[in-house]
């Protein structure tokens, strides 16, 4: 999956846009975040630069697809 991050602070904060925004949407909003956080903005899978297609676009599939690029 495709994702812009920014900052460093110590806990992430993640972005995820609906349908059919991509990460793009949250440009404006990431600035405004970053003192102190680390940001990160998500294109879910089929998507904006992210490729490749899922079997469902149910929110408990896509919040795995999340968790594992958070690991």
């Amino acid at each position: 999956m495709h994702d812009v991050v920014g900052g460093d602070g110590p806990q992430p904060i993640v972005l995820l846009h609906g349908f059919p925004e991509t990460w793009y949407a949250y440009r404006t909003v990431m600035a405004a975040l970053l003192p102190g956080h680390t940001v990160i903005a998500i294109d879910l899978p089929g998507f904006g630069d992210s490729s490749g297609s899922v079997l469902s676009y149910d929110k408990a599939t896509l919040a795995r697809y999340v968790h594992r690029l958070l690991e």
